[in-house]
């Protein structure tokens, strides 16, 4: 069944139509879930929670973007509803919204190398403190921007791209430190 089929019965409340699309997405969409959630127990309700939104909510997706972004950014959205609710994450603030503004901003994006070998790159980003991979999860994986982020979490813009600045540098002494290894 064509994906513009499957979303009409999907919004016509055909159960047939919302098994064949959590079928279809479930795999991809919890290893959204995962990411953000480290438990698979929780991450795989928080996986059902997202479906049932996007379920709830088909009227609201505009047939012009992608369907598959649309649903990817309802289970961000749901996971870090779970997080904020669940879990104490330390953010530490800059005082001096300056001192944000001057730090570069491209240090691990500009090695191209970082690419090569993704499943290092996606181990060493698990290993980030809590909020250095929720804030670069958010920012690099899923496309948010800083202000999206503060409003998301709760924290100001200069609290987001602080974290992701130390988390960039965390990955970058990480990703230095696996090739002087190798």
């Amino acid at each position: 069944m064509s994906i513009d089929i499957l979303i009409t019965k999907v919004r016509d409340k055909d159960s047939r139509a919302q098994k064949e699309l959590f079928d279809r997405y479930a795999p991809k969409m919890l290893g959204v879930c995962v990411r953000y959630i480290k438990d698979i127990h929780f991450a795989e309700d928080v996986l059902i929670e997202g479906f049932l939104k996007i379920y709830n909510n088909m009227d609201q997706y505009s047939v012009q973007g992608s369907f598959e972004g649309w649903m990817r950014r309802i289970m961000v959205n749901t996971c870090l509803d779970h997080i904020r609710k669940n879990q104490k994450l330390q953010f530490v603030e800059f005082e001096n919204q300056h001192q944000v503004e001057s730090i570069e901003m491209d240090e691990l994006s500009d090695d191209k190398n970082a690419s090569k070998d993704l499943n290092n790159l996606l181990a060493m980003i698990d290993e980030l403190p809590d909020g250095y991979k929720l804030i670069f999860s958010l920012y690099v994986l899923d496309d948010y921007s800083h202000k999206e982020i503060a409003e998301r979490l709760g924290i100001s813009v200069s609290t987001s791209k602080s974290q992701l600045l130390k988390a960039k540098a965390q990955l970058k002494n990480k990703y230095e430190s696996l090739n002087r290894i190798l």
